[in-house]
């Protein structure tokens, strides 16, 4: 095992020897590898309060929306498959479904037209993501993934929501 492989596994085994992960959290898995950590946990009925919430020890183990977000923009995503999670931080929009539909041309504010990926992400039963609002995620098809248009239909009506600007002011160079 080469000097990396092995920090990684004495991480790994320290994480996991703490004793609120080898107690509360049994079954829970860390695997690390060059540039990524996986952790899985299994949502048990144990760990939400009586809000239905996930309580706070957990929370941060989870996807809050903006992890999410985020980490729908990490993944290697494929035209017709469908992926699910049941790690979202509210009991009752578990399970998120994102179903990528296809690639189309979009144009960026700049002007540039860029291939998007279009998800249909559905969470929970209510909202801007529930099954019945049929809504559509566009995401640039490249490294960057950023997010050029939402398109919801609610009960008032179509919501769209487009990207209108790119700033690289205070990105890292």
């Amino acid at each position: 095992m080469n000097e990396p492989e092995n920090h990684f596994r004495k991480l790994e085994r320290m994480y996991l020897s703490a004793p609120i992960n080898s107690g509360f959290y049994k079954g829970i898995t860390l695997v690390i590898s060059d540039e990524k950590a996986e952790l899985t946990l299994k949502i048990e009925p144990k760990f939400f309060h009586a809000a239905h919430a996930i309580h706070g020890s957990v929370y941060f183990k989870m996807l809050d929306d903006a992890a999410f977000f985020y980490f729908l923009r990490t993944i290697p995503l494929e035209v017709g498959k469908s992926y699910k999670y049941d790690r979202y931080f509210k009991k009752d929009l578990n399970l998120v479904v994102i179903k990528v539909v296809k690639r189309e041309k979009m144009e960026l504010p700049d002007g540039k037209e860029v291939t998007c990926l279009i998800l249909n992400p559905v969470v929970g039963e209510e909202g801007l993501f529930a099954p019945k609002s049929r809504a559509m995620l566009w995401l640039t098809d490249d490294e960057r993934r950023l997010p050029v248009q939402i398109r919801a239909k609610l009960p008032f009506g179509t919501v769209t929501l487009r990207l209108e600007k790119i700033s690289t002011e205070g990105a890292a160079e």
